[in-house]
Parts: structure tokens; sequence; C-alpha cells
């Protein structure tokens, strides 16, 4: 059996991965623009709709479980795969936006976000291509261990394979 497989299609395919992985910054970027321009103000439906027309028309105002979030692409639809949340305040009624506090609850949207970015960004640079090349060899290496592996147990099928899998930790 042979997997062999080209590194350099590897290789290419991390940095596409990669590339893939690279969060987009709105429309968290904007919203916050909005409250902080709002800040200290309570939100009204005045405020929804007018986020909904300039940023995004999937924009909606979440209160459950005593917080406040505001929610777009389908966020609660999907159970979180799609779209995004933002965590508004801690509280349901009355809700007086403060956009330091939206900085500082969201980080996965916005201080988080902005450092996976740039790892992501600096795995892509040229001087980083000898890390992508080293990994794809890696992985190549390994899938091809893997199916010589799975060759030479073949005879041990279902008498020592457990016994010799465990002793030397071949599966995960």
């Amino acid at each position: 059996m042979n997997l062999t497989i080209d590194p350099t299609v590897v290789a290419s395919r991390i940095r596409s991965l990669i590339e893939q992985g690279i969060e987009p910054g709105e429309p968290q970027e904007s919203i916050l623009a909005f409250l902080q321009a709002m800040d200290r103000k309570k939100i009204t439906n005045i405020h929804l709709r007018r986020m909904r027309d300039r940023i995004d028309t999937s924009i909606r105002l979440r209160k459950q479980a005593g917080m406040t979030c505001i929610e777009w692409g389908g966020y609660g639809q999907t159970e979180g795969i799609k779209g995004g949340s933002l965590l508004l305040a801690y509280t349901t009624v009355n809700v007086t936006v403060d956009a330091n506090f939206v900085l500082n609850q969201n980080p996965a949207y916005y201080s988080a976000s902005v450092l996976r970015n740039a790892v992501r960004q600096a795995h892509l640079e040229p001087s980083s291509s000898h890390q992508i090349d080293r990994l794809a060899s890696a992985i190549c290496n390994y899938r091809n261990a893997r199916a010589a592996l799975s060759e030479a147990m073949k005879p041990f099928d279902g008498t020592d394979e457990f016994a010799i899998q465990k002793e030397f930790a071949l599966k995960e």
C-alpha cells in the first residue's frame, strides 16, 4: 500500500488552510465603532435598526440568562457555528452601552483575533516557508509510516495486535 504524497502539495494545502483561518474583522469592528459613538447611552430599537442598515442586516439583540448580546450572521439559529455574538451587558433591562466593556469582554473578536491573525500572517511570510515545508515533510513521513505500520501489523490482527499497540503507544 503506497500513500506517498508530494510534500509540496501538502505545503500548499497547509498554506491554504492558514489563509482560510484568517479571521475577518467585520462586522464586529463596525459594531464596536457604532457603539463607541453612542457610548453611555441606552440602546434602543432605533439604534438596532441603524446598525442593521449601516453594518449588517442580520444584526439582532438577544436577551437571555441575564445577559444582552448583539448577534449577527445567524449565530443563534446555528448554535454558534455561523456569525458571531458580542456580550453587550450583564443585564437585560435598560441596557446602557459601555464600549470599553464590549471590547474587554469579547477578546475572541478583538484582541485575541488580532493576535491569531498576526501568527497566521507570520506563518505565511516567505521567511517562514521552511517551517511549513518542515511540517509538510513530517506529515508525509507520518502518513507513510502509519501505512507501513498498518501493513506490518496485519499478521498480528486478532492475536497480539492490542498488546503490541499498548506496549509501544501506537494508539492515540
